[in-house]
């Protein structure tokens, strides 16, 4: 990360059902605390979807709700 100024890292881990954001930068080093920057919103299992409820699918809705432009979405299918 340290190597990659400018990158942000959001959290896609299931830690994020448990923790604020707060919480989660105090996993990180002091001089990389600032560059998280966000969690992915968790969705419920969906039986009959393969993306919805995935972790894939979180990241997806995160990315949609955020900066992503709409080319690179359409590269993930």
């Amino acid at each position: 990360m340290r190597d990659y100024e400018f990158l942000d890292v959001v959290i896609a881990s299931s830690w994020r059902e448990d923790m604020a954001l707060e919480e989660l930068r105090e996993h990180f080093s002091a001089d990389l605390r600032h560059r998280v920057i966000g969690v992915t919103p968790v969705h419920d299992v969906d039986p009959f979807s393969e993306i919805h409820g995935s972790r894939l699918g979180e990241v997806l809705a995160y990315l949609r709700a955020s900066w992503c432009p709409a080319w690179l979405l359409d590269s993930f299918g």
